[in-house]
Protein backbone atom coordinates (compact mmCIF):
# COMPACT_ATOMS: atom_id res chain seq x y z
CA UNK A 1 0.00 0.00 0.00
CA UNK A 2 0.74 3.37 -0.56
CA UNK A 3 0.39 6.84 -0.29
CA UNK A 4 -0.60 9.14 -2.87
CA UNK A 5 2.12 12.04 -3.90
CA UNK A 6 1.65 15.46 -2.75
CA UNK A 7 3.41 17.92 -4.97
CA UNK A 8 5.28 20.12 -3.44
CA UNK A 9 4.05 22.81 -6.23
CA UNK A 10 0.55 22.14 -5.29
CA UNK A 11 -1.26 25.17 -4.56
CA UNK A 12 -2.94 25.59 -1.25
CA UNK A 13 -4.42 28.49 1.26
CA UNK A 14 -1.55 29.94 3.52
CA UNK A 15 -1.87 28.46 6.82
CA UNK A 16 -3.20 32.10 8.41
CA UNK A 17 -6.08 31.98 5.95
CA UNK A 18 -6.59 28.45 6.94
CA UNK A 19 -6.74 29.66 11.04
CA UNK A 20 -9.57 32.15 9.66
CA UNK A 21 -11.42 29.70 7.63
CA UNK A 22 -11.13 27.15 10.90
CA UNK A 23 -12.52 30.18 13.32
CA UNK A 24 -15.00 30.78 10.86
CA UNK A 25 -16.11 27.05 10.60
CA UNK A 26 -16.06 26.77 14.45
CA UNK A 27 -18.86 29.61 14.89
CA UNK A 28 -20.41 28.42 12.14
CA UNK A 29 -20.64 25.33 14.35
CA UNK A 30 -22.09 26.58 16.97
CA UNK A 31 -25.24 28.41 15.07
CA UNK A 32 -26.01 25.23 12.52
CA UNK A 33 -24.94 22.10 13.73
CA UNK A 34 -27.27 20.16 16.84
CA UNK A 35 -26.13 16.48 17.19
CA UNK A 36 -28.90 14.08 16.54
CA UNK A 37 -28.57 11.77 20.07
CA UNK A 38 -31.25 9.17 18.68
CA UNK A 39 -29.40 8.49 15.22
CA UNK A 40 -29.70 4.92 13.77
CA UNK A 41 -26.42 3.11 13.60
CA UNK A 42 -26.37 1.36 10.55
CA UNK A 43 -25.06 -1.82 10.22
CA UNK A 44 -22.12 -1.60 8.12
CA UNK A 45 -20.20 0.25 5.85
CA UNK A 46 -16.85 0.54 4.91
CA UNK A 47 -14.41 3.88 6.36
CA UNK A 48 -14.16 6.61 3.58
CA UNK A 49 -11.09 6.34 0.71
CA UNK A 50 -7.65 7.43 1.83
CA UNK A 51 -8.36 7.66 5.51
CA UNK A 52 -5.58 6.38 8.05
CA UNK A 53 -5.01 5.36 11.05
CA UNK A 54 -4.59 7.16 14.07
CA UNK A 55 -1.91 6.69 16.50
CA UNK A 56 -1.01 7.87 20.10
CA UNK A 57 2.07 8.46 21.24
CA UNK A 58 0.54 7.98 25.61
CA UNK A 59 1.80 4.66 26.38
CA UNK A 60 -0.52 2.34 27.05
CA UNK A 61 -1.26 1.90 30.96
CA UNK A 62 -0.85 -1.17 33.21
CA UNK A 63 -4.45 -2.31 34.55
CA UNK A 64 -5.39 -4.20 37.05
CA UNK A 65 -5.10 -7.51 35.97
CA UNK A 66 -8.63 -9.09 34.31
CA UNK A 67 -9.86 -10.95 32.01
CA UNK A 68 -8.92 -10.02 27.72
CA UNK A 69 -12.27 -9.55 25.63
CA UNK A 70 -12.29 -9.39 21.51
CA UNK A 71 -14.92 -9.00 19.29
CA UNK A 72 -15.28 -8.04 15.59
CA UNK A 73 -13.58 -9.05 12.29
CA UNK A 74 -11.39 -12.44 12.82
CA UNK A 75 -10.23 -12.75 9.34
CA UNK A 76 -6.33 -12.73 10.01
CA UNK A 77 -7.01 -14.53 13.79
CA UNK A 78 -7.08 -11.48 15.30
CA UNK A 79 -9.89 -11.89 17.84
CA UNK A 80 -9.74 -15.88 18.22
CA UNK A 81 -6.37 -16.17 18.05
CA UNK A 82 -5.65 -13.61 20.72
CA UNK A 83 -8.48 -15.21 23.13
CA UNK A 84 -6.95 -18.33 22.88
CA UNK A 85 -3.66 -17.10 23.56
CA UNK A 86 -5.05 -15.32 26.33
CA UNK A 87 -7.05 -18.18 27.99
CA UNK A 88 -6.43 -19.07 31.79
CA UNK A 89 -4.66 -15.78 31.76
CA UNK A 90 -4.75 -12.50 33.08
CA UNK A 91 -3.82 -9.34 30.92
CA UNK A 92 -2.55 -5.65 31.85
CA UNK A 93 -2.33 -4.17 28.85
CA UNK A 94 -4.09 -4.27 25.10
CA UNK A 95 -3.45 -2.92 21.54
CA UNK A 96 -4.48 -3.22 18.10
CA UNK A 97 -3.08 -2.70 15.35
CA UNK A 98 -4.56 -2.71 11.60
CA UNK A 99 -5.60 -6.63 11.96
CA UNK A 100 -3.45 -8.27 14.96
CA UNK A 101 -3.78 -7.62 18.46
CA UNK A 102 -1.63 -7.43 21.38
CA UNK A 103 -1.91 -8.13 24.66
CA UNK A 104 0.77 -8.58 27.66
CA UNK A 105 -0.13 -11.26 30.51
CA UNK A 106 0.27 -10.05 33.85
CA UNK A 107 3.53 -11.49 34.06
CA UNK A 108 5.14 -10.00 31.62
CA UNK A 109 4.83 -12.10 28.61
CA UNK A 110 3.52 -11.10 25.11
CA UNK A 111 0.28 -11.97 23.67
CA UNK A 112 -0.17 -11.84 20.09
CA UNK A 113 -2.28 -12.31 17.16
CA UNK A 114 -3.66 -11.52 13.18
CA UNK A 115 -1.64 -10.13 10.94
CA UNK A 116 -1.84 -7.63 8.39
CA UNK A 117 1.51 -6.62 5.93
CA UNK A 118 4.88 -8.05 6.42
CA UNK A 119 3.82 -9.77 9.83
CA UNK A 120 3.91 -7.67 12.81
CA UNK A 121 2.31 -9.84 15.21
CA UNK A 122 4.40 -12.99 14.13
CA UNK A 123 7.32 -10.96 14.03
CA UNK A 124 7.12 -8.76 17.65
CA UNK A 125 6.25 -12.26 19.52
CA UNK A 126 9.40 -14.01 18.11
CA UNK A 127 11.18 -11.52 19.27
CA UNK A 128 9.52 -11.09 22.84
CA UNK A 129 10.22 -14.82 23.28
CA UNK A 130 11.53 -14.85 27.47
CA UNK A 131 11.08 -11.34 27.79
CA UNK A 132 9.01 -9.53 30.01
CA UNK A 133 7.23 -6.92 28.46
CA UNK A 134 5.96 -3.50 29.48
CA UNK A 135 5.06 -1.44 26.83
CA UNK A 136 3.15 -1.80 23.35
CA UNK A 137 2.13 0.15 20.46
CA UNK A 138 -0.10 -1.68 17.80
CA UNK A 139 0.83 0.39 14.76
CA UNK A 140 -1.46 0.37 11.70
CA UNK A 141 1.35 -1.90 9.71
CA UNK A 142 4.07 -2.31 12.63
CA UNK A 143 4.27 -3.00 16.05
CA UNK A 144 6.46 -1.58 18.81
CA UNK A 145 6.99 -3.09 22.34
CA UNK A 146 9.51 -2.18 25.39
CA UNK A 147 11.09 -4.92 27.47
CA UNK A 148 11.62 -4.59 31.05
CA UNK A 149 15.34 -4.23 30.90
CA UNK A 150 14.56 -0.85 28.08
CA UNK A 151 14.77 -2.98 24.72
CA UNK A 152 13.51 -2.22 22.42
CA UNK A 153 11.34 -4.89 19.96
CA UNK A 154 9.81 -3.70 16.22
CA UNK A 155 8.26 -5.55 13.40
CA UNK A 156 6.48 -5.33 11.13
CA UNK A 157 6.05 -3.35 7.31
CA UNK A 158 10.10 -2.24 7.11
CA UNK A 159 9.79 -0.64 3.77
CA UNK A 160 11.03 3.27 4.94
CA UNK A 161 13.20 1.27 7.50
CA UNK A 162 10.32 2.05 10.33
CA UNK A 163 11.34 -1.53 11.71
CA UNK A 164 15.41 -1.81 11.09
CA UNK A 165 16.03 2.12 11.40
CA UNK A 166 14.51 2.71 14.58
CA UNK A 167 15.96 -0.69 16.07
CA UNK A 168 19.25 0.11 14.49
CA UNK A 169 18.91 3.42 16.83
CA UNK A 170 17.65 1.94 19.46
CA UNK A 171 20.58 -0.49 19.79
CA UNK A 172 22.05 -0.41 23.57
CA UNK A 173 19.72 1.97 24.42
CA UNK A 174 16.57 1.92 27.63
CA UNK A 175 13.79 2.66 25.79
CA UNK A 176 10.64 4.84 27.80
CA UNK A 177 8.30 5.44 24.93
CA UNK A 178 7.38 3.88 21.72
CA UNK A 179 4.69 5.45 18.96
CA UNK A 180 3.96 4.08 15.38
CA UNK A 181 3.10 6.10 12.74
CA UNK A 182 1.76 5.12 9.56
CA UNK A 183 5.45 4.64 7.65
CA UNK A 184 7.36 5.86 10.52
CA UNK A 185 7.84 5.17 14.79
CA UNK A 186 9.15 6.73 17.09
CA UNK A 187 10.83 6.39 20.65
CA UNK A 188 12.57 8.00 23.62
CA UNK A 189 15.49 6.82 25.48
CA UNK A 190 15.57 6.99 29.31
CA UNK A 191 17.81 10.39 28.72
CA UNK A 192 15.08 11.97 26.70
CA UNK A 193 16.87 11.31 23.60
CA UNK A 194 13.96 11.41 20.55
CA UNK A 195 14.90 8.31 17.72
CA UNK A 196 12.91 8.47 14.46
CA UNK A 197 13.04 6.19 11.46
CA UNK A 198 11.03 5.79 8.46
CA UNK A 199 9.52 7.49 5.61
CA UNK A 200 10.53 10.91 5.82
CA UNK A 201 8.91 12.61 1.73
CA UNK A 202 7.10 14.92 4.63
CA UNK A 203 9.90 15.91 6.77
CA UNK A 204 8.06 13.43 9.63
CA UNK A 205 12.10 12.40 10.53
CA UNK A 206 14.47 14.23 9.35
CA UNK A 207 12.78 17.43 7.44
CA UNK A 208 13.25 17.13 3.89
CA UNK A 209 9.77 18.70 2.69
CA UNK A 210 10.03 22.21 2.37
CA UNK A 211 9.99 24.46 5.56
CA UNK A 212 8.85 21.90 7.77
CA UNK A 213 11.85 21.16 10.61
CA UNK A 214 12.27 17.59 10.94
CA UNK A 215 11.51 16.26 14.26
CA UNK A 216 14.85 15.11 15.29
CA UNK A 217 16.65 18.44 14.10
CA UNK A 218 13.91 20.22 16.52
CA UNK A 219 14.57 17.19 19.07
CA UNK A 220 18.27 17.40 19.38
CA UNK A 221 20.08 18.65 22.69
CA UNK A 222 16.34 18.62 24.37
CA UNK A 223 14.60 15.76 26.11
CA UNK A 224 11.75 14.35 25.24
CA UNK A 225 8.83 13.82 27.62
CA UNK A 226 5.93 12.66 25.05
CA UNK A 227 5.95 11.78 21.40
CA UNK A 228 2.88 10.92 19.17
CA UNK A 229 3.48 9.14 15.63
CA UNK A 230 0.82 10.24 13.28
CA UNK A 231 -0.15 9.69 8.86
CA UNK A 232 2.26 12.10 7.81
CA UNK A 233 3.33 14.50 11.06
CA UNK A 234 5.07 13.87 14.15
CA UNK A 235 4.69 15.76 17.25
CA UNK A 236 6.61 15.60 20.74
CA UNK A 237 6.67 17.35 23.97
CA UNK A 238 9.90 18.99 25.71
CA UNK A 239 10.61 18.92 29.05
CA UNK A 240 9.89 22.39 29.82
CA UNK A 241 6.13 21.92 27.88
CA UNK A 242 7.58 23.47 24.31
CA UNK A 243 5.22 21.83 21.44
CA UNK A 244 7.50 19.70 18.78
CA UNK A 245 6.08 19.80 15.20
CA UNK A 246 6.88 18.26 11.47
CA UNK A 247 5.86 16.43 9.01
CA UNK A 248 3.70 17.14 6.16
CA UNK A 249 1.90 20.22 6.39
CA UNK A 250 -0.50 20.48 3.81
CA UNK A 251 -3.61 21.20 5.76
CA UNK A 252 -1.56 22.80 8.31
CA UNK A 253 -1.89 20.23 10.91
CA UNK A 254 2.13 21.36 11.72
CA UNK A 255 2.12 25.00 11.30
CA UNK A 256 -1.07 25.89 12.70
CA UNK A 257 -0.88 23.65 15.69
CA UNK A 258 2.75 25.54 16.56
CA UNK A 259 1.03 28.84 16.60
CA UNK A 260 -1.54 28.18 18.73
CA UNK A 261 0.53 26.33 21.48
CA UNK A 262 3.44 29.09 21.14
CA UNK A 263 4.24 30.61 24.40
CA UNK A 264 2.06 27.63 26.11
CA UNK A 265 3.01 24.43 28.38
CA UNK A 266 1.59 21.37 26.06
CA UNK A 267 0.70 18.05 28.45
CA UNK A 268 -0.90 16.12 25.64
CA UNK A 269 -0.17 15.75 21.95
CA UNK A 270 -2.01 13.43 19.32
CA UNK A 271 -1.05 13.10 16.02
CA UNK A 272 -4.04 12.27 13.58
CA UNK A 273 -4.25 11.42 10.05
CA UNK A 274 -4.48 14.93 8.61
CA UNK A 275 -4.83 16.56 11.86
CA UNK A 276 -3.11 17.23 15.22
CA UNK A 277 -4.34 17.41 18.74
CA UNK A 278 -3.12 19.19 21.86
CA UNK A 279 -3.88 19.63 25.71
CA UNK A 280 -2.17 22.64 27.47
CA UNK A 281 -1.48 22.80 31.32
CA UNK A 282 -4.42 25.21 31.92
CA UNK A 283 -6.55 21.71 30.10
CA UNK A 284 -6.93 24.44 26.80
CA UNK A 285 -7.85 21.90 23.75
CA UNK A 286 -5.17 23.09 20.57
CA UNK A 287 -6.56 21.70 17.12
CA UNK A 288 -5.38 22.10 13.98
CA UNK A 289 -5.78 20.36 10.50
CA UNK A 290 -7.76 18.56 8.00
CA UNK A 291 -11.31 19.66 9.33
CA UNK A 292 -13.26 16.62 7.33
CA UNK A 293 -16.68 15.99 9.52
CA UNK A 294 -16.12 19.09 11.08
CA UNK A 295 -13.48 16.93 13.62
CA UNK A 296 -11.18 19.75 14.60
CA UNK A 297 -13.89 22.85 14.54
CA UNK A 298 -16.44 20.84 16.19
CA UNK A 299 -14.43 19.73 18.89
CA UNK A 300 -12.75 22.96 19.42
CA UNK A 301 -16.26 24.59 19.77
CA UNK A 302 -17.42 22.02 22.10
CA UNK A 303 -14.29 22.40 24.32
CA UNK A 304 -14.00 26.06 24.73
CA UNK A 305 -14.05 27.33 28.22
CA UNK A 306 -13.76 23.93 28.98
CA UNK A 307 -10.11 22.04 30.85
CA UNK A 308 -9.70 19.23 28.59
CA UNK A 309 -7.88 16.29 30.41
CA UNK A 310 -7.74 13.54 27.77
CA UNK A 311 -8.06 13.50 23.67
CA UNK A 312 -8.22 10.60 21.15
CA UNK A 313 -7.49 11.39 17.47
CA UNK A 314 -9.49 8.88 15.34
CA UNK A 315 -9.80 8.76 11.56
CA UNK A 316 -13.28 9.91 11.32
CA UNK A 317 -13.95 11.23 14.75
CA UNK A 318 -12.07 12.87 17.29
CA UNK A 319 -12.90 13.05 21.42
CA UNK A 320 -11.67 14.82 23.92
CA UNK A 321 -12.57 14.26 28.10
CA UNK A 322 -13.21 17.59 30.30
CA UNK A 323 -12.05 17.48 34.21
CA UNK A 324 -15.68 16.84 35.00
CA UNK A 325 -15.69 13.72 33.04
CA UNK A 326 -17.82 14.82 30.74
CA UNK A 327 -17.39 13.39 26.52
CA UNK A 328 -16.46 15.64 23.77
CA UNK A 329 -17.29 14.06 20.09
CA UNK A 330 -17.00 16.11 16.70
CA UNK A 331 -16.64 14.28 13.18
CA UNK A 332 -18.32 11.74 10.89
CA UNK A 333 -21.24 10.67 12.13
CA UNK A 334 -23.23 8.36 9.46
CA UNK A 335 -22.46 4.99 11.67
CA UNK A 336 -23.98 6.63 14.67
CA UNK A 337 -20.42 6.64 16.07
CA UNK A 338 -21.15 10.32 17.57
CA UNK A 339 -24.20 10.87 18.34
CA UNK A 340 -24.53 7.26 19.75
CA UNK A 341 -21.54 7.59 22.29
CA UNK A 342 -22.67 11.00 23.16
CA UNK A 343 -26.11 9.60 24.02
CA UNK A 344 -24.77 6.47 26.50
CA UNK A 345 -22.11 8.92 27.97
CA UNK A 346 -24.84 11.65 28.78
CA UNK A 347 -24.80 12.20 32.72
CA UNK A 348 -21.88 9.25 33.25
CA UNK A 349 -18.00 10.54 33.95
CA UNK A 350 -15.96 9.35 31.43
CA UNK A 351 -12.04 8.27 31.92
CA UNK A 352 -11.51 6.19 28.68
CA UNK A 353 -11.77 6.99 25.22
CA UNK A 354 -10.75 5.05 22.04
CA UNK A 355 -12.01 5.05 18.20
CA UNK A 356 -11.17 2.12 15.59
CA UNK A 357 -9.17 2.46 12.99
CA UNK A 358 -11.45 2.14 10.24
CA UNK A 359 -13.14 5.29 11.92
CA UNK A 360 -16.41 3.31 12.17
CA UNK A 361 -16.65 2.77 15.70
CA UNK A 362 -16.31 4.93 19.06
CA UNK A 363 -15.57 3.54 22.91
CA UNK A 364 -15.45 4.86 25.89
CA UNK A 365 -15.28 3.49 30.00
CA UNK A 366 -17.40 5.47 32.22
CA UNK A 367 -15.51 5.60 35.88
CA UNK A 368 -18.35 3.00 37.42
CA UNK A 369 -16.59 1.05 34.87
CA UNK A 370 -19.16 0.56 32.52
CA UNK A 371 -18.46 -0.07 28.41
CA UNK A 372 -20.01 2.31 26.08
CA UNK A 373 -19.47 1.47 22.68
CA UNK A 374 -21.44 2.73 19.29
CA UNK A 375 -20.88 2.57 15.18
CA UNK A 376 -20.95 -0.04 12.89
CA UNK A 377 -21.52 -3.50 13.79
CA UNK A 378 -20.92 -5.71 11.14
CA UNK A 379 -18.44 -7.88 12.48
CA UNK A 380 -20.05 -8.07 15.43
CA UNK A 381 -17.44 -5.04 17.13
CA UNK A 382 -20.00 -3.45 19.24
CA UNK A 383 -22.40 -5.69 20.37
CA UNK A 384 -20.13 -8.73 20.41
CA UNK A 385 -17.87 -6.74 22.92
CA UNK A 386 -20.93 -5.63 25.10
CA UNK A 387 -21.97 -9.06 25.53
CA UNK A 388 -18.30 -10.05 26.68
CA UNK A 389 -18.20 -6.95 28.89
CA UNK A 390 -21.72 -7.01 30.57
CA UNK A 391 -21.48 -7.25 34.40
CA UNK A 392 -17.54 -6.42 34.23
CA UNK A 393 -15.36 -3.60 35.18
CA UNK A 394 -13.76 -2.50 32.11
CA UNK A 395 -10.18 -0.91 33.09
CA UNK A 396 -8.92 -0.69 29.40
CA UNK A 397 -9.95 -0.25 25.70
CA UNK A 398 -8.60 -0.86 22.16
CA UNK A 399 -9.62 -1.05 18.73
CA UNK A 400 -8.27 -2.00 15.06
CA UNK A 401 -10.06 -1.79 12.15
CA UNK A 402 -12.79 -3.80 12.45
CA UNK A 403 -12.21 -5.31 15.83
CA UNK A 404 -11.94 -4.52 19.70
CA UNK A 405 -10.05 -5.27 22.33
CA UNK A 406 -10.74 -4.65 26.32
CA UNK A 407 -9.72 -5.77 29.83
CA UNK A 408 -12.42 -6.51 32.31
CA UNK A 409 -12.64 -7.54 35.90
Amino acid sequence: MTVPARSRSASRPHCGVRRRRLASAVALTAALVTPVLSAAVPAHAAPAVGMVAATHGAPVPVATPGDLLAAGDDGFGQVSGILKQAAGRKVTQVSAGYTYSLAVADDGTLLAAGNSYNSPASGILAQAAGKKITQINGGYFNALAVADDGTLLAAGLDGNGQVSGILAQAAGKKITQISSGYYHSLAVTDDGTLLAAGRDDYGQVSGTYGRVSGILKLAAGKKITQISAGETQSLAVTDDGTLLAAGWDYTCQVDDLLAQAAGKKITQVLAGPGYSLAVTDDGTLLAAGNDVYGRVSGLLKQAAGKKITKVFAGVEQSLAVTDDGTLLAAGNDVRGQVSGILAQAAGKKITQVSASQGGTVTLAVADDGTLLVAGSDGFGEVSGLLKQAAGKKITQIASGVYHDLAIGL
